[in-house]
């Protein structure tokens, strides 16, 4: 054999006959390229087919990693080389037969730095399997066995069993390429326990974080979680943090870890960038229940080749974006104040997007694999995360309403995970309208097909449930001129003042593009003063370039107020029933 059990490792006789080997390489730092090697045991008579996944868990577009193989060789047990041929963008095919195990080596190009990345530096290794690991197709239940090829300085961060020094194990395909790994000589680690769970802490880069403090909080919002769900899908699980020295922001949640990606590091510990670390790490524990075990029928199983359109992101995403921030008020780690500051901020990003007017929740979660997550083209789609945050309050609040403070979204969740999440049973759209009509004994599908299965606003709903827990819902005009009196947005950068959004129904938006870049105002140039230009003008000269061309745009001022400000904020007069209802609803 290519490589031998040299480890003495406990298998099963099973699992030995087909476990599929990788070896790791960091070899060529300078040029990005990590070298891999897979021995395939036992390839069956004729030919096999090398799988790479097109898409990864958690991101729910094509990604195409194969366009990051560098090189790819196949060699039989003799060291000969057989014949392969790349059948698809992502698939090779190898000529099998007459040889009991073939050696697959290949260069992977590994310079992406986010969640869902792989990456490699002098001092650390930063792998997601998914990225750059082949399964046999039809044998994607076989185990994988993981060896690095690095000095013993080195640690690994990762939610894998350790079978020995450097080596990993996985029980199947789906298992390795959801559990990301960190190899680094500076990996530090840290250790919580609740409900005889054990939570690690891996921290890669710069700090200065209190570690006795942030334990206390992670271990505040990982207790309000089991409280919610009762019981923990994993024995132990693992926070894998990469602080960088730039600005990033991106969390991606896995088998019994997640991967977090924070800068820049020296604002880490600071109140701002400290508050999105706690609100991002309970988001993804959230995901622990709510999308790796309680998931989608469309997502059970996995399908890597091609897209698995489901219409349900309300849930898997929406319902843990609202209680990722929601519990943190809970635990008491955020103040009302601070909490409301988060709804807010969902507020604005949700009505900001005038894309609800056209678009549903389910029909903008099937667009996730299209363009789900940058802006796309105006007003073609809503986020699943705003959206439906803003869906999962009203249904949390609806419920209390409705059955007295008996019933809240909490019990929902809870049957979810007993009912699909144990059971491993994915759930459709029709199921979660059925659970929350037998759990409330009120019939909420008018109310699921108005909010997520049409394009009908948010807003009316807000007022009148937000008055349950002794809030209101206001709107406000917008303090910048072009907004508020024209319905144009613009950016500003490197100098250039260029058209960013327009509102529909605006006058901007019939004659103004995205990307105009606006140079003079009733013949003024512009430079930083735009919204200064605009004061108290009824009617304004645009000197603008579009696609090089000069043009002048004459927009006037009318009646209608655009880029109306949403906010939620607490009545200063409550009544006892209002206080007592908003105590029970952040406790």
């Amino acid at each position: 054999m290519f490589f031998n059990n040299k480890y003495n490792i406990e298998i099963t006789t099973s699992n030995l006959y087909n476990m599929i080997l990788v070896t790791i390489k960091k070899s060529q730092v300078a040029c990005k390229t990590i070298d891999i090697d897979i021995i395939i045991p036992n390839p069956s008579l004729g030919k096999i087919v090398l799988q790479l996944p097109a898409w990864r868990p958690g991101r729910y577009e094509m990604q195409n990693f194969a366009k990051n193989i560098t090189y790819l060789t196949t060699l039989a047990a003799d060291g000969l080389g057989i014949d392969n041929c790349k059948v698809t963008k992502d698939s090779w095919e190898i000529e099998a037969q007459g040889h009991h195990e073939i050696k697959v080596s290949y260069g992977y190009y590994a310079n992406q730095m986010d969640a869902g990345g792989s990456y490699m530096t002098e001092e650390m290794l930063y792998i997601n399997f998914i990225n750059c690991i082949f399964y046999v197709v039809g044998r994607i239940e076989d185990a994988y066995q993981i060896h690095i090829e690095l000095d013993d300085a080195f640690q690994i961060a990762c939610g894998l069993p350790t079978l020995a020094p450097h080596v990993l194990r996985a029980s199947s395909f789906y298992e390795l390429v959801d559990s990301p790994m960190i190899v680094s000589r500076r990996l530090q680690s840290a250790s919580y326990v609740v409900e005889n769970t054990n939570f690690t802490i891996w921290i890669e880069g710069e700090h200065g974080l209190a570690m006795p403090a942030l334990l206390a909080d992670f271990e505040k919002f990982t207790q309000t979680q089991f409280n919610i769900f009762k019981s923990f899908p994993f024995e132990q699980y693992h926070f894998l943090l990469l602080f960088l020295p730039y600005q990033h922001y991106h969390g991606v949640e896995h088998h019994n870890s997640t991967v977090i990606v924070l800068g820049p590091d020296y604002k880490i510990a600071r109140p701002a960038l400290y508050k999105e670390l706690l609100g991002i790490s309970c988001h993804e524990l959230f995901h622990a229940w709510n999308a790796l075990q309680i998931k989608p029928k469309e997502l059970s199983p996995y399908d890597f080749t091609k897209e698995n359109y489901f219409d349900t992101g309300f849930v898997l995403e929406g319902f843990t974006t609202y209680y990722g921030d929601y519990l943190l008020a809970r635990a008491g780690i955020w103040s009302v104040d601070q909490y409301m500051h988060e709804l807010n901020a969902i507020l604005k990003r949700e009505f900001d997007n005038f894309g609800s007017q056209t678009a549903s929740l389910s029909r903008s979660s099937v667009e996730l694999w299209l363009d789900g997550y940058v802006q796309g083209i105006p007003n073609r789609k809503v986020s699943i995360y705003t959206k439906g945050c803003l869906f999962a309050l009203l249904l949390d609040l609806s419920l209390r309403a409705s059955t007295n403070n008996t019933t809240t979204l909490d019990k929902v969740m809870l049957e979810l995970w007993e009912r699909f999440g144990k059971t491993k049973r994915g759930y459709v759209a029709s199921d979660i309208v059925h659970l929350v009509n037998e759990i409330s004994g009120q019939d909420f599908k008018a109310f699921f097909d108005l909010s997520i299965f049409s394009a009908a606003p948010l807003q009316s709903f807000l007022h009148q449930k937000l008055a349950w827990v002794g809030c209101q819902l206001l709107c406000s005009e917008s303090v910048v001129v072009s907004e508020n009196y024209f319905g144009f947005r613009v950016s500003e950068k490197e100098g250039k003042c260029n058209v960013d959004y327009c509102e529909p129904g605006s006058e901007a938006a019939l004659y103004l593009a995205k990307n105009d870049e606006i140079i003079a105002v009733n013949g003024k140039k512009v430079i930083h003063n735009l919204q200064d230009l605009l004061v108290k003008q009824s009617t304004i000269h645009l000197t603008l370039f579009r696609d090089s061309v000069l043009k002048t745009i004459v927009l006037s001022q009318h009646e209608n107020r655009y880029f109306k400000q949403y906010t939620i904020v607490p009545l200063e007069t409550m009544s006892i029933d209002m206080k007592n209802n908003f105590q029970l609803w952040l406790s």
